[in-house]
């Protein structure tokens, strides 16, 4: 685990559990679900604040998941850790939905390198998709269906 200079943590360990509203990570796996599922997971967990930052309005996060679909790319902006932004893409197994990866940096140097890390993160997905035997490209948003 990394710790911030500002003395919050970036929690990066494979498996971890995130706040899915919070998170790009977390924004994107929910976008790939049904809206009845999203639905249950915000009643049953609610959308807590955890930072100044962190959306808390359900009518806005639904419109987030919608854009999230779009572009197949989510993005937070100190929602989780202040002062860290973030962005996700995701991992398709045929036209599946079935992982995540992102990018994360100091707010400082992901506004100046935002479509840098869109990409790599784009190109470790569509990698990780491909050997999955992905039958779309990860870079084209989701499915679909």
């Amino acid at each position: 685990m990394r710790r911030p200079p500002h003395g919050g943590a970036l929690d990066c360990r494979a498996g971890s559990i995130l706040p899915g509203h919070a998170t790009a990570l977390g924004k994107l796996l929910m976008a790939g679900l049904p809206d009845d599922a999203t639905e249950d997971i915000v009643a049953r967990f609610g959308m807590p604040k955890l930072t100044a930052e962190t959306v808390d309005d359900v009518p806005f996060f639904e419109r987030q998941l919608e854009a999230i679909r779009g572009t197949g790319m989510a993005y937070e902006h100190s929602e989780y850790v202040p002062g860290y932004d973030c962005v996700a893409t995701g991992v398709y197994h045929r036209s599946d939905l079935v992982a995540a990866v992102s990018v994360a940096a100091p707010e400082e140097r992901f506004a100046v390198r935002r479509e840098e890390f869109g990409a790599a993160a784009r190109g470790i997905a569509r990698l990780l998709s491909e050997s999955l035997g992905a039958s779309r490209p990860a870079d084209t948003g989701p499915p679909t269906n």
